[in-house]
């Protein structure tokens, strides 16, 4: 016994011995010259990159080894380093060792930069070099290598229970885009745990992005690249993810919330997400959004043939689609759907929901690129939906709206279906009340018009509206037929001009015009109408053109009154029994070639310009005396065997409104008129009621044109040849 315990006595002291030895022959060994060739060489075997180190230092009890200034080189002598730190620490488990187990309880990397790229066929990560043939003879059976011979060993278990990166930083450059994106991920903390590499490692991570907001993991992940991680996000800037985007987008905001990520990490089974922004902003050719976002989604296979739901909302945002649609902030705009599989292997949502203010649309979105869109709704109310379509802004609708099977396709631009009509009413400024009613097809970039009518102040009409170019600049062609409608509520509920107009009134026009700015202004086409047995209030053009004489050309009125002047007042009312005129429209201007007017006993003929707008007149043309007018002139001048004729007075200009003309005649016209009734026999007394109405000269303007005009008007003397004329100028009109 005192024999054994002096022998086991002598062994302890023997290995504590060993023990000391080793702990004080190591650290020299350990920084020699040639430990450090052999280390560098296997590395450079191990992954083919150079590694290069200031130091090491090795205990013994834990066995631990300390690596300080480590670096390893990049692909090539001019790249960074692949890998720099301050320092790296491994501690070993002792027990293990004893089964041939390598078991790593910690690995810390301290003050690390990690810089990796990633390709067109993923990373780009470190590979030992390829083994270069020989030309040497196969060796023998008995004939084997120092390699071979530790290889044909008993294999020695490798573990990691613990890795700690401490203050470190990790660049990925993206090269597999057109233009390379640099992420780099900073101020980085890892924790990850685990019991073998066959078990799943937890793993802990928190860092800042360079490019702005900070990034939490939590979770599990096995060396085979399964993951099971929550991460979250916070205020992280989306801007680079533009290029991850095929077509040329400008985006940007802070973007937070989480992300669960379920499955192997090159094909996820599962992925989870609520994010939410505050001013996400985004741009691709006409389309943008600004303001508050939030998305939800689940997703199963998201990279292989995703499926599952998905919800945004954009109320929050200010949404733009180029100049046909603008949402403010603050209007509902909701999308959710289910994520199927489209035709042709792309992807399709099925059960989309739509939102927008307070349009609630079902239907199917089956296909993303190019966008294929179908959708269904109720009647909405369309009060205030000016603010959202700037083409409304001037019409300021109201009344219900209803889509029937409307298809969208986005390139090239494509909607068809049908919109449903329920006393849809339109407020033009500067007007009154438009309700349509019917249908619309939607054919292409185009609206067309079924079975529809406009009533106006409760009158009734038939129309044709084609709305053209929807998605650039949007212009509409109406055309509308109305019989013996009441022209007095046209007047006033169009154009705000009431108690201008009474009488039946005949219509039928066609015009275009933009749907943008002055919807007068931008009119083109044509109207014809007509009027019969009416009233122009207060309008009487004899009066007018009497009125507007001149100082001589006024004698048939004024002597007229000095007579008496009963059977012409008569004439002078403001009932017609035709308006009727042709109108050419161009830009909120109506030109006519014939706008007639017949009232008793004479009728008037105009040319010229009318407003739309303002029934401003810029006219010409020529009034005609009927023959029991002519009478009646003749009659209060006292002119003896007498024979009527129609006459023709030109009207050198007509200016003013259509409800208060002014009336402009040529002074040799009106002289010639006032003489036209007067005789030789009479000249006398016409020319002292001249002088007296008149006043001085009006007599001896009435004598130039006596020679003219005598014997045509029953004079005593035999009737001279008339001079020619053109059909314009007034009968026997003399020079004056």
């Amino acid at each position: 016994m005192k024999l054994a315990l002096r022998l086991a006595a002598g062994v302890a002291l023997l290995v504590v011995g060993l023990v000391v030895a080793a702990a004080l022959a190591l650290p020299r060994l350990v920084e020699s010259d040639e430990v450090r060739r052999r280390i560098e060489a296997a590395a450079l075997g191990a992954i083919g990159r150079e590694l290069r180190y200031e130091s090491l230092d090795f205990g013994l009890l834990p066995p631990s080894l300390r690596v300080m200034g480590p670096r390893i080189s990049g692909a090539t002598p001019s790249e960074e380093a692949l890998l720099e730190a301050e320092a790296i620490s491994l501690r070993v488990a002792l027990l293990p060792l004893l089964a041939r187990a390598v078991v790593i309880d910690s690995l810390v990397v301290e003050g690390a930069t990690v810089r990796l790229v990633r390709g067109a066929e993923g990373l780009e990560l470190p590979e030992p070099p390829r083994a270069e043939p020989t030309d040497s003879a196969p060796s023998g059976p008995d004939d084997t290598s120092e390699a071979e011979g530790e290889d044909a060993g008993p294999a020695i278990d490798l573990g990691v229970r613990s890795v700690q990166l401490r203050d470190a930083t990790l660049h990925l450059t993206d090269r597999s885009l057109r233009e390379p994106v640099i992420w780099e991920l900073g101020e980085l903390e890892l924790t990850a745990e685990g019991r073998s590499l066959s078990d799943p490692v937890a793993l802990a991570l928190q860092g800042v992005l360079g490019s702005g907001g900070a990034v939490n993991a939590t979770g599990t992940a096995t060396t085979a690249g399964v993951l099971d991680l929550e991460i979250s996000l916070e205020a992280v800037e989306v801007s680079p993810l533009a290029a991850y985007v095929e077509d040329d987008v400008e985006m940007g905001g802070p973007l937070s919330g989480d992300v669960s990520l379920r499955g192997p990490a090159a094909d996820l089974e599962q992925l989870s997400a609520r994010l939410r922004s505050s001013s996400l902003r985004f741009a691709r050719g006409d389309t943008s959004l600004s303001g508050a976002v939030e998305l939800t989604a689940e997703i199963a296979a998201p990279s292989r043939s995703p499926s599952g739901s998905f919800e945004v909302d954009a109320t929050g945002a200010a949404l733009g689609l180029g100049a046909g649609f603008t949402k403010p902030a603050g209007v509902p705009a909701r999308v959710s759907g289910r994520i199927a599989a489209g035709s042709g292997g792309g992807l399709a949502i099925d059960d989309v929901r739509l939102v927008i203010r307070n349009f609630e649309a079902e239907g199917r979105l089956s296909s993303l690129a190019p966008l294929r869109l179908e959708l269904s709704a109720p009647a909405f109310d369309l009060e205030g939906w000016d603010e959202l379509v700037p083409a409304l802004t001037d019409l300021q609708p109201s009344g219900r709206l209803g889509i029937e099977g409307l298809r969208f396709v986005a390139e090239p631009q494509d909607l068809r279906g049908a919109i449903q009509l329920e006393d849809v009413v339109l407020h033009p400024r500067g007007g009154s009340a438009l309700t349509l009613r019917g249908a619309l097809l939607a054919e292409g970039s185009a609206l067309r018009s079924e079975g529809a009518t406009l009533e106006v102040g409760g009158q009734s009409s038939q129309l044709a509206l084609r709305i053209s170019d929807l998605f650039t600049t949007p212009r509409y062609r109406v055309g509308l037929v109305a019989e013996e409608a009441d022209s007095n509520e046209l007047f006033t509920q169009l154009l705000a001009k009431p108690d201008t107009l009474y009488g039946p009134l005949g219509l039928d026009l066609e015009l275009d015009g933009a749907l943008t700015g002055d919807p007068i202004a931008s009119l083109r086409g044509r109207i014809d109408f007509g009027v019969e047995k009416g009233r122009l209030v207060g309008v009487s053009l004899l009066r007018a053109v009497f009125d507007r004489m001149g100082s001589a050309g006024s004698a048939a009125l004024n002597l007229g009154r000095a007579f008496g002047g009963r059977d012409l007042q008569r004439f002078y009312g403001d009932e017609f029994q035709l308006l009727r005129g042709a109108l050419r429209v161009r830009d909120g201007v109506a030109h006519a070639d014939d706008l007639r007017l017949e009232y008793q006993g004479y009728a008037v003929r105009l040319e010229g310009t009318l407003g739309l707008a303002d029934l401003a007149l810029d006219m010409s043309g020529e009034l005609g005396i009927g023959e029991e007018l002519d009478a009646a002139i003749a009659r209060e001048l006292r002119v003896a065997d007498y024979t009527p004729r129609q006459r023709v007075v030109p009207l050198t200009r007509v200016r003013g409104t259509l409800d208060e003309p002014e009336v402009r005649v040529d002074s040799k016209v009106a002289a010639a008129f006032g003489a036209a009734y007067a005789s030789d026999a009479y000249a006398g007394k016409l020319r002292e009621k001249a002088e007296e109405k008149l006043g001085p000269g009006a007599g001896d303007l009435l004598d130039r044109g006596l020679g003219a005009l005598e014997g045509i008007l029953g004079g005593r003397s035999a009737p001279r040849p008339p001079p020619e004329k053109t059909p314009s100028e007034p009968q026997a009109a003399p020079e004056s």
